[in-house]
């Protein structure tokens, strides 16, 4: 993951995170609908699927999709790219610098989604589950977002 980035990655409860030589995994029997993530991507205002530029061809224009209010921008992937009937992970990715990288707006969609299909989150940053019904959780993430700020 780029610095300049704060990811996280929403996963099914029933999954676990495995650490690798390569990184992390997330293994386990729950998947999400693919058909079922993208409509209730398509019923949320300000999101809207796109294609990056800087996808590999082999990546599906499907898995991408962007929200866009006109004050926060971020990005998500579902599948690591790969468009299958069954996902594993929903990656969602907001700029550190640029001004349209505002973590609140981010957790509080991360978290309806969560809500939605009874995910858990893995923070890149902090290197663990979160939950962000916790106050303590929400207010690391924060004070972790702001920390690139100084």
């Amino acid at each position: 993951m780029a610095a300049g980035f704060y990811q996280f990655f929403l996963i099914p409860r029933v999954n676990q995170v495995v650490f690798t030589e390569e990184g992390i995994e997330f293994v386990g029997k729950g998947a999400l609908l693919f058909d079922s993530i993208v409509n209730y991507f398509e019923t949320q205002h300000h999101i809207t699927n796109y294609s990056p530029s800087d996808k590999w061809s082999s990546f599906d224009d499907e898995c991408y999709f962007s929200f866009d209010d006109g004050n926060n921008k971020f990005d998500l992937e579902l599948n690591t790219g790969t468009k299958e009937e069954r996902i594993t992970e929903i990656s969602v990715i907001t700029s550190l610098f640029k001004p349209h990288g505002n973590i609140l707006k981010t957790i509080e969609i991360c978290s309806g989604i969560c809500s939605q299909f009874d995910l858990i989150v893995w923070d890149m940053k902090l290197k663990r589950i979160i939950d962000f019904n916790d106050f303590q959780d929400t207010k690391e993430i924060i004070n972790k977002f702001n920390s690139y700020h100084k």
